[in-house]
């Protein structure tokens, strides 16, 4: 801002390229116009990032503390099983439908890691709220154990409600039956199941999740 003291300038005011001159008491002033940074405007291909994003975010959010047991062999410092999640149902799990994002829930994973995966899973209703496992095991050979622990989550999405079962069930055993909660509607639920290895100082590892949707 500068003050200026021309007899031509006296009384002047009014803009001049990009300089306001105006009267401040009795002075005249002149004062460069303020920058104004022109608005941020996304890309077609950030605005469908963005929708992704969002989409996935609302999707996982009830999972996010589960997430991090899912995926506790690759978390750290900052970097959580939600994150780990995205990042992989952006990738795998998304599609368009029109330009609507839309999900596909058999391809979220709840878990990840280098043990064997549940194989041939299949799930029945013998009663009200009652679920029943199973699964094939083909004993014990790398990356397999008899041992190994079931992790069995079941997810309303409409709903937003989650349970979770942990270990309380081996490989070995090819079957499980859980008591839902009489809260959690049967209509469009998924069933997440993986199992997993404990090791020494507290360390585990899962295999990927597997998903069976409820019908």
């Amino acid at each position: 801002m500068a003050t200026l003291k021309h007899p031509l300038l006296s009384q002047l005011s009014g803009k001049l390229g990009n300089l306001v001159i105006y009267q401040l008491n009795g002075k005249t002033v002149l004062r460069e116009k303020p920058k104004w940074k022109t608005a941020y405007k996304a890309t077609p291909h950030q605005k469908m990032h963005q929708l992704k994003f969002k989409e996935v975010y609302k999707i996982l959010r009830p999972l996010k503390i589960l997430l991090d047991f899912g995926f506790s062999e690759f978390i750290g410092g900052n970097r959580k099983g939600i994150h780990l999640a995205m990042s992989h149902a952006m990738k795998q799990a998304c599609y368009l439908e029109g330009e609507q994002v839309k999900i596909n829930f058999n391809s979220l994973l709840l878990s990840s890691g280098p043990i064997e995966g549940v194989d041939q899973l299949a799930v029945e209703k013998p009663g009200n709220k009652i679920l029943r496992l199973t699964w094939e095991s083909q004993g014990n050979y790398e990356p397999s154990r008899e041992s190994d622990l079931t992790w069995i989550v079941v997810y309303n999405p409409s709903q937003g409600l989650v349970e979770e079962f942990k270990g309380k069930a081996y490989r070995r055993t090819q079957v499980q039956e859980v008591e839902v909660s009489p809260r959690i509607d049967f209509n469009g639920l998924f069933i997440y199941v993986s199992f997993y290895r404990n090791f020494p100082k507290n360390r585990v590892k899962f295999s990927d999740s597997v998903c069976f949707q409820l019908e």
